[in-house]
C-alpha cells in the first residue's frame, strides 16, 4: 500500500556547479511546480475528509458497544479502536511537524499561500537524509516511525483474528515492487529514494500521501472492528459508482492511479467492472483499481491536456437482473519538462566528450530515462540521466523518453574545438616579440599551448594539451647561421645556437597534441606558427 519517490539528484563537482548557476538551462516550471502545489493541497484536504470519516467508524463503535453494555469482548474492540486511532493521530501529527519545518527551511509561505521555497532541494535533502553517509537524516526516523505504525497495526488485526494486507509503507529500492529489478534504484533506500534530489513541494506530497496511505489502513481496521461489534450496517438499497483518483493531474510518463467502485456494497457477490471496455479485477471489497500510462498530446499554452476515460459497472438487482452504471471520468495530463544540466554552455564542441545530466524532476521516481541524439553519439553512465554526448554534426537533437513514453527533445548548436594560443616563455617569463630576452635566458626556453579560456572552463577534460616538439633557428645579419635546434618536448636550451646580441631566434614548425576525455592523444593542428624572439 506504499510507493516511494525518487527524483535521482546529481552530485556536481564545485567547478561544474558554478557553471550550472551561469548556464542558460531549462528551469523546473513554475506551472509543474504550482501542480505538485495543487497535488499536496488535495491531498491534505483528503487527509482531512478521511480523518473525519475515520473518526465516524469510531463513534460508531463506541456508540455500539455502549448498546451492548460494554461486553467485555467489545469492551476489547473499542480499545482496540481507540489505540488504533491514537497511533494513527500520532503518526500524522509527526508527518505534519516534518512538512512545517520542510517549508520554514526553506522560507515559509508568501502572502498568497504559495511556498517561497517551492524548488528547493537542498534544504530538503540535509534536512531528510542528513550529512554524507550517516544516516542521520529525517527520513530515517520517518522509516522507523512508519514501520512500527504497520507492526503495531497489524498486532492489533492479529489479535482480533482480521486479516489486515499491509504493504510496507517504507519500502527500500530492493524491497518496493516496482524498483527491485531496476539496478539503478535498487541500491537506494527509502530516505534516497524519496527525498534525495526532491523540491519542496514534491517532498511535501511524498509525505502527504503517506498520510493518505496511512488513514486508508487505519479506515480498513476500524471497519473490520465495527463489523466485530456491529457498528456497521449498511442495507443496500441505492447504489452509485465512484471514481477515487490520487489525482486528476498526471505528468506525461507516469501512471496514473484511481480506485472504481460502488458506494454500497456486499459481500455476498461481487458486481463486474470494466475501464475502457476492458475487464477490470475486483478485489473482496468490490474495490476495481484503473492503472494505466498516460500519454502527451497537444498541450495547452498553461502545459495541460484534458482527457477522458468511461468505466461500467454491473450490479445485480436485489429482484434479479443486472443494473449496469456508467461513469466518466476527466483527468488532466501534465507536460513534462525536461531540465538539461551540463558542465558546458548550451552549445556542445565537435568529437569532444560532452557531459549532460538529463533530468525530469516532474517526473520522481517514475523517470526511467532513454536518451538519444540525432548527430551525435550518445554514452551512458552509471548515473540515471546523465550521459556523455559526442558531436559529430554541426547540429545535434537530443530526444528523451522515460518508459516509452516521449517526453521532449531539444537541440544543440556545435561548435568546432578552438585552437589554443602558443606562448613563447624564456627563464619562465613570456617573451614580448619587440623588446626579446636576454642570452642568458635561452638557457630555458618553453613553447607552450594554451587552451581557449571557455573550452578550458567547460570540458576540462579535453584541453589538454601538450607542445611534442618545435625547431628554432638562429638569424644574423638577415641570415640563418648554423644548423637549427630540433627540440622534444616543451622545455628546451638554445645554448648551442651561440646567439648574441642583436640577432633573432625564430621559433617555428610547433607541433601540439590533445589528450580527450578518453585518454586518447589526438594531433591538435594549429596552423604554420612564427616567434620571433629578438636576443639583446
Amino acid at each position: 500500500m506504499a510507493g516511494g519517490k525518487e527524483t535521482p539528484r546529481q552530485k556536481m563537482i564545485g567547478l561544474m556547479y558554478l557553471v550550472l548557476l551561469a548556464m542558460l538551462a531549462l528551469q523546473v516550471s513554475s506551472v509543474i511546480i504550482e501542480k505538485f502545489q495543487q497535488l499536496n493541497d488535495s491531498l491534505e484536504r483528503s487527509n482531512n475528509a478521511s480523518s473525519k470519516r475515520n473518526e465516524t467508524i469510531l463513534a460508531q463503535i463506541k456508540q455500539a458497544v455502549e448498546k451492548g453494555k460494554f461486553a467485555k469482548q467489545d469492551v476489547e474492540v473499542l480499545n482496540a479502536a481507540n489505540a488504533t486511532r491514537k497511533e494513527t493521530e500520532e503518526l500524522l501529527a509527526y508527518l505534519d511537524s516534518l512538512k512545517l519545518t520542510l517549508v520554514n527551511n526553506t522560507g515559509g509561505k508568501d502572502e498568497l499561500g504559495n511556498y517561497n521555497g517551492a524548488k528547493e532541494e537542498e534544504p530538503i535533502s540535509n534536512f531528510m537524509l542528513g550529512s554524507g553517509d550517516s544516516k542521520s537524516g529525517k527520513a530515517y526516523e520517518l522509516k522507523r516511525k512508519l514501520d512500527a505504525y504497520t507492526a503495531q497495526l497489524i498486532a492489533i488485526a492479529k489479535k482480533h483474528e482480521i486479516q489486515l494486507a499491509i504493504e510496507g509503507l517504507a519500502l527500500d529500492g530492493k524491497e518496493n515492487p516496482m524498483f527491485k529489478n531496476n539496478p539503478e534504484q535498487k541500491r537506494k533506500d527509502f530516505a534516497h529514494l524519496n527525498f534525495e534530489g526532491t523540491p519542496l513541494v514534491a517532498a511535501l506530497a511524498v509525505m502527504s500521501e503517506r498520510g493518505n496511505k496511512v488513514m486508508s489502513i487505519e479506515a480498513e481496521l476500524l471497519s473490520e472492528l465495527a463489523s466485530k461489534v456491529g457498528a456497521i450496517n449498511i442495507p443496500i438499497d441505492k447504489v452509485r459508482p465512484v471514481v477515487k483518483a490520487t489525482s486528476n493531474m498526471v505528468v506525461a510518463g507516469t501512471s496514473y492511479n484511481a480506485e472504481f467502485f460502488m458506494a454500497a456494497y456486499s459481500s455476498s457477490f461481487k458486481p463486474e467492472m470494466t475501464y475502457n471496455s476492458t475487464a477490470l479485477v475486483v478485489d473482496g471489497e468490490g474495490v476495481g483499481k484503473v492503472s494505466f500510462k498516460a500519454s502527451g498530446g497537444n498541450y495547452t499554452k498553461e502545459g495541460l491536456l484534458k482527457k477522458t476515460w468511461t468505466g461500467t459497472i454491473k450490479y445485480p438487482k436485489s429482484g434479479g437482473g443486472d443494473t449496469i452504471y456508467t461513469v466518466t471520468q476527466d483527468y488532466f495530463v501534465v507536460k513534462p519538462y525536461v531540465d538539461i544540466t551540463t558542465a558546458i554552455p548550451p552549445s556542445l564542441y565537435k568529437d569532444c566528450g560532452n557531459k549532460l545530466s538529463v533530468q525530469v524532476p516532474a517526473l520522481g521516481v517514475d523517470y526511467n530515462p532513454i536518451i538519444t541524439a540525432e548527430g551525435a553519439e550518445v554514452r551512458r553512465t552509471s548515473v540515471k540521466g546523465e550521459v556523455i554526448i559526442i558531436p559529430h554534426a554541426p547540429k545535434v537533437k537530443l530526444r528523451v523518453k522515460s518508459n516509452d513514453v516521449f517526453i521532449d527533445e531539444k537541440e544543440f548548436s556545435v561548435h568546432l574545438i578552438p585552437k589554443p594560443e602558443i606562448v613563447v616563455k624564456c627563464g619562465g617569463r613570456l617573451v614580448d616579440q619587440i623588446t626579446g630576452t636576454s642570452v642568458t635566458s635561452l638557457r630555458d626556453v618553453e613553447v607552450e599551448p594554451i587552451p581557449d579560456r571557455e573550452f578550458k572552463k567547460t570540458n576540462p577534460q579535453e584541453a589538454q594539451y601538450k607542445t611534442v616538439y618545435w625547431k628554432a633557428s638562429l638569424v644574423r645579419n638577415g641570415r640563418i647561421k648554423g644548423q637549427p635546434i630540433m627540440v622534444s618536448g616543451q622545455t628546451g636550451s638554445l645554448r648551442n645556437l651561440q646567439a648574441e646580441p642583436g640577432d633573432r631566434i625564430i621559433i617555428e614548425e610547433v607541433k601540439v597534441k590533445r589528450k580527450n576525455f578518453e585518454g586518447r592523444i589526438l594531433d591538435e593542428e594549429i596552423g604554420d606558427k612564427v616567434f620571433v624572439i629578438p636576443v639583446q
